[in-house]
């Protein structure tokens, strides 16, 4: 069987409660803030961003701001 985009995204649990708890719509420097709280490093933050944009969980109409597709 393929495998579900969500398996490939979500590889820790830790990639998942930061998905969650993002708000529909935020700007990096605030998906960076929540990263913060959950002990994830700006690094790591960019890679979870990056990830999840290519899989289609998050469109990026503007440098820096996304929305939330899932």
């Amino acid at each position: 069987l393929p495998n579900n985009s969500s398996e490939i995204v979500f590889k820790s649990d830790t990639a998942h409660k930061f998905y969650d708890k993002l708000p529909k719509e935020f700007q990096r420097k605030e998906a960076v803030e929540i990263g913060n709280k959950m002990n994830i490093s700006e690094r790591t933050v960019d890679g979870y961003l990056s990830k999840l944009e290519k899989a289609n969980y998050l469109s990026k109409p503007k440098a820096g701001f996304y929305i939330k597709m899932k």
